[in-house]
């Protein structure tokens, strides 16, 4: 499966990482109203929180070259935003995930 691109000037860019975080954020917002709904657990939600929480500091602590599409092979931290998603992903029913 390739990753989504967009198109601009004429050429195709790739999926930026930054984008990635982005959509996360956007559906994370959810995350309470959804437990109010008794649609997720406190379990659920805090792998989504600690997942929100490794993003953030991220944000922080790197600069833009963090956030480039290549930086997602090379930069060691990656690997703790891939680790805190999956723990994030096993907590949810296969019909909750979003792929």
């Amino acid at each position: 499966m390739s990753l989504p691109a967009f198109e601009a000037a004429g050429e195709m860019i790739p999926y930026q990482s930054a984008e990635l975080a982005s959509q996360f954020e956007d559906y994370f917002v959810s995350i309470y109203h959804m437990l109010e709904a008794n649609e997720l657990s406190s379990v659920q939600v805090k792998t989504l929180n600690d997942l929100d929480g490794v993003i953030s500091a991220m944000k922080s602590k790197k600069g833009n070259d963090f956030w480039r599409l290549d930086a997602l092979d090379v930069d060691p931290d990656w690997d703790e935003i891939r680790s805190s998603a999956k723990a994030a992903l096993k907590t949810l029913p296969l019909q909750q995930q979003p792929f």
